[in-house]
């Protein structure tokens, strides 16, 4: 038995983690809209779990090829709240995209800056951490 690479290994995470958002979009629409319930009512009750759940999948607690594509998404992308939002729904909340951007935009824009703060907040606080 050979011992994979570390790049086979990050392959093998990263199929994992997009075969796990497959299941999600594939999964029956009764279960996304009950994953979209539970979300919306975190997201209006109490945003900082979102925050926070956020930084589980940057510091590895939703597996490591979440832990990869969190990473690329800090590095690549101009809106990292999006897209960590995003696997959140999948992963914690399991619901799709579909029901994680109709969460966001029935946000009021007050309620949608303070998602964005709490989530910036956490990742900085994240970031800051790792640099110590």
């Amino acid at each position: 038995m050979n011992i994979p690479t570390q790049k086979e290994y990050e392959e093998r995470e990263i199929k994992m983690y997009f075969r796990q958002l497959e299941g999600v979009e594939k999964s029956s629409k009764q279960d996304r809209i009950y994953g979209f319930k539970s979300m919306l009512e975190t997201v209006k009750n109490d945003p900082a779990i979102i925050a926070e759940r956020i930084t589980w999948i940057l510091n590895g607690s939703y597996g490591f090829g979440a832990y990869i594509m969190s990473k690329r998404i800090l590095k690549e992308t101009k809106n990292p709240n999006y897209h960590l939002f995003h696997i959140l729904a999948h992963l914690e909340y399991l619901t799709s995209d579909y029901y994680a951007s109709k969460i966001y935009r029935s946000l009021s824009k007050q309620e949608q800056d303070n998602l964005n703060e709490l989530v910036t907040q956490e990742i900085d606080e994240y970031i800051t951490e790792l640099d110590n």
